[in-house]
């Protein structure tokens, strides 16, 4: 499927703040809520959905300001094949 540029960059910048909400919120949740000697405390899958809520709204919007800038950044690199 061909799509534009604009159209990928706007799915891929949506694509990683996803996949990087879904992780950093569940071990964050988790990291907070752990019950030493119990593990998770009940209720736990709520409180990584509301975790992972919040983190990607904060996540997507600042995708679209980082990753722009971090392509500028190392656009003098070079890939070598």
């Amino acid at each position: 499927m061909k799509v534009s540029k604009f159209l990928y960059n706007i799915v891929f910048n949506i694509c990683v703040a996803i996949i990087m909400s879904v992780m950093m919120s569940f071990v964050l949740a988790l990291v907070n809520t752990w019950i030493p000697g119990v593990g998770a405390p009940k209720g736990f899958p709520l409180i990584w959905l509301k975790s992972f809520i919040v983190a990607v709204i904060v996540a997507i919007p600042v995708t679209f300001i980082t990753i722009p800038f971090v392509r500028k950044i190392l656009g003098f690199l070079e890939i070598n094949n």
